[in-house]
């Protein structure tokens, strides 16, 4: 069996130890979902880098919706895989410029027009992936794509990767949307999701 122990630091003095099997992952889909700051991210680079060492480099996409670290009024959200250690040599990894939208809109037209870019962009890297698939997709931050819209192309990604691996926002610190409506329609769509794969973290 190879696995990896993780130790992972939720909040300031609390930590839990996660054993993660690969036996666990290969062939599978795999949702990892929690608030705010409870180490999704962090999880998901330890995933990687077990991958990397199982000699998957040339069989895994990795597609990166995150916004790049934001802090407003207390609240620290966001953070690409490479913020927090992840090396991209040789790997293939997606990315562009993400909105936090509840975070830096001014009122809901804004925080919807955001969030409608965010999905743009998000359709741009998943048409990416479904021309030239691999083995293996890692999505960090997939609730940027269910803000606004259905599960789209998402459900096509899912089908096509033979082990499937991703990350969301599910909680209460961000339910603050300006009246957008884009917290009930995230949470509706990450809760379909929940559905669809073999496991889900939380």
């Amino acid at each position: 069996m190879t696995s990896v122990k993780l130790k992972l630091k939720f909040g300031y003095e609390h930590f839990v130890s996660m054993i993660i099997r690969i036996e666990d992952l290969i062939g599978k889909s795999m949702l990892i979902v929690g608030d705010v700051g409870r180490g999704k991210t962090a999880l998901t680079c330890k995933i990687i880098e077990l991958l990397l060492k199982l000699g998957f480099r040339n069989k895994i996409t990795i597609l990166d919706f995150a916004p790049n670290i934001i802090r407003v009024g207390g609240i620290t959200a966001g953070g690409k895989l490479l913020n927090f250690g992840l090396e991209i040599d040789c790997l293939s990894y997606l990315t562009n410029d993400f909105y936090a939208p509840r975070l830096t809109g001014k009122h809901a037209n804004d925080v919807i027009e955001l969030a409608r870019a965010n999905r743009v962009r998000c359709e741009e890297l998943l048409l990416k992936y479904l021309i030239d698939p691999t083995p293996v997709l890692v999505i960090n931050d997939v609730t940027i794509y269910f803000q606004v819209g259905d599960l789209g192309l998402l459900t096509d990604a899912l089908n096509v990767a033979d082990t499937f691996i991703a990350n969301g926002y599910y909680g209460a610190a961000l339910a603050d949307d300006r009246g957008s409506g884009i917290s009930f329609n995230e949470k509706f769509m990450i809760e379909m999701l929940m559905e669809l794969v073999d496991e889900v973290i939380v």
